[in-house]
């Protein structure tokens, strides 16, 4: 960027500087004026070349864009009577080296879902100079005043933004800075808004009610048919929940998934920690059916982590630890079991870990329906999640009665459960057709059942 200074004398104690940067051209006043004037009514007489005039008081500041230009230095007293104090209204600026800085555009505001695909444009930025080009498009996505990535069009994937914070639900600024080719900047801010996808209800915080809580996200829920619950919390995991009393019971169908909130990778981030909820207060209670819990920590209520108990049946419960902190290795179980299933058919519970619970880990009761089975697969019950630490529930495993058509490990890679360090592992009362196969029953001596691994009473089972 280049700048020129012209300086001249205006009578003998007032100095007038004209200065020439980037095309613009800047008038200041320096120095004292003559007896009987004051400073602020030095007044440069601008005149463009064809007749146009431009005054302004010296106190402000004025700037225009020059091409050739005629300037004179007026001063005025009390009365508005003025004369020229240096005549200079001749002189042409012609030829002067100029630089006008890049024009940045953002392209925004931009909007993108939770976990989408952020696509960044800056090609409506340009140099208004003749020949001149932008040489670098720099990006600020964290709004910390360092550029951090670098491109005029760019894709930014969930998990870079994620890495930057600006994977939640909210608004964010994002700075894009141009260069030209003699290095002249210019920077410009657009919004993003990341927002939650159609169809779903977004827990945006840990409180325990409110806009953005887990307990207004699940009434919203029970109004909404087919909804399903994402998580999108800002700051470092785990994220936990502290109910001060009973959650609403879940009365729609609906989807409550722990695995969308950034951070999660394998094991849970969202923790729903039950020790102020209550007495014989349960974690989540769902009677609509066809939902679903993944990618939670459900502990320390006083009676069950989850209770399922409708005709309709076919929840799913997956990915989840229930009875334990969220890193799986120590006991903080709940007061009752872990999983309690009633009379609610067609249920899975799934690549879950259920420990140190103070009753069973999963109970099954009164599921008498012929067809349509309960699977209970992939799990550890009673053990961390490598299976060699001993975290038992304290009744048993699994506790099945009055029931029928229940599998419980299976034939392929990954369905066996890890079965240890309870009472009992798999107790059987007064139920048919229950279908025990591909479990192992503890990883060491530390993680052996305290009792049976398998028993059974008033009933029949094909292990």
């Amino acid at each position: 960027m280049t700048k020129h200074t012209l300086s001249f004398v205006a009578g003998p104690t007032v100095v007038c500087i004209l200065l020439f940067a980037s095309g613009i051209l800047s008038a200041a006043v320096h120095g004292n004026p003559k007896p009987g004037f004051k400073k602020d009514t030095l007044i440069f007489h601008i005149q463009k070349e064809h007749g146009e005039n431009f005054n302004h008081d010296s106190n402000g500041g004025h700037s225009v864009h020059i091409g050739a230009w005629m300037v004179a230095a007026w001063q005025f007293d009390g009365d508005g009577n003025g004369r020229a104090i240096s005549d200079i209204g001749d002189d042409e600026f012609t030829g002067i080296s100029t630089n006008l800085p890049p024009v940045a555009y953002a392209n925004g505001p931009y909007t993108v879902e939770i976990n989408g695909i952020l696509a960044l444009d800056g090609t409506g930025s340009f140099d208004p100079d003749p020949g001149d080009t932008i040489v670098s498009y720099d990006w600020d996505l964290d709004n910390d005043g360092t550029f951090d990535i670098t491109g005029n069009v760019l894709t930014i994937p969930s998990e870079v933004r994620e890495s930057f914070g600006i994977n939640t639900v909210g608004s964010y600024p994002i700075t894009l800075q141009v260069t030209d080719n003699h290095g002249a900047t210019d920077t410009v801010t657009a919004v993003l808004e990341v927002i939650s996808p159609p169809g779903t209800i977004a827990v945006t915080n840990i409180n325990d009610s409110g806009t953005g809580s887990l307990r207004e996200a699940i009434n919203s829920a029970n109004v909404n048919l087919g909804d399903t619950i994402i998580f999108s919390i800002s700051g470092t995991p785990p994220f936990t929940i502290t109910p001060l009393s009973s959650l609403p019971e879940i009365t729609a169908p609906v989807i409550l998934d722990g695995t969308t909130q950034p951070g999660f990778v394998d094991t849970p981030v969202i923790e729903i920690d039950g020790s102020n909820a209550g007495l014989g207060t349960d974690g989540l209670v769902i009677s609509a059916g066809n939902s679903g819990v993944r990618g939670v920590n459900i502990h320390s209520f006083d009676g069950d982590g989850i209770t399922l108990s409708n005709s309709i049946g076919n929840n799913v419960i997956e990915l989840s630890f229930i009875g334990t902190d969220p890193s799986g290795n120590y006991d903080m179980g709940n007061g009752q079991n872990g999983v309690n299933i009633i009379s609610s058919p067609g249920n899975r519970v799934l690549n879950s870990m259920i420990s140190g619970n103070d009753a069973n880990g999963i109970r099954i009761a009164n599921v008498t329906y012929t067809t349509n089975p309960t699977f209970i697969q992939g799990n550890n019950i009673g053990v961390n999640l490598s299976g060699t630490v001993p975290l038992g529930n304290t009744s048993g495993g699994l506790r099945i009665e009055n029931s029928l058509n229940i599998m419980i490990g299976g034939m392929a890679s990954g369905e066996g459960n890890i079965i240890g360090a309870n009472s009992d592992g798999v107790s059987i009362v007064s139920s048919t057709d229950i279908t025990v196969y591909g479990n192992r029953w503890g990883d060491n001596i530390n993680t052996w059942n305290l009792g049976a691994g398998l028993g059974c009473a008033g009933g029949s089972s094909n292990p």
